[in-house]
């Protein structure tokens, strides 16, 4: 999960299951519960969720 996360992934011209979403992955709540640590990772992932929906960063 840590090589897929951080980025953003747009479906290819085979996207299968996708179906022409984009997906952005970050880690399970549970996960998070275990390893607070990675937390702060798991903000950015949704920083660049938000991001990539137009909507504003929060402060």
């Amino acid at each position: 999960m840590g090589r897929l996360r951080g980025r953003v992934h747009r479906p290819g011209p085979a996207a299968g299951a996708l179906g022409g979403r984009v997906v952005i992955p970050t880690f399970h709540p549970a996960y998070l519960l275990r390893s607070p640590s990675h937390k702060k990772e798991c903000w950015a992932d949704i920083q660049l969720a938000m991001a990539e929906l137009g909507l504003p960063r929060p402060g």
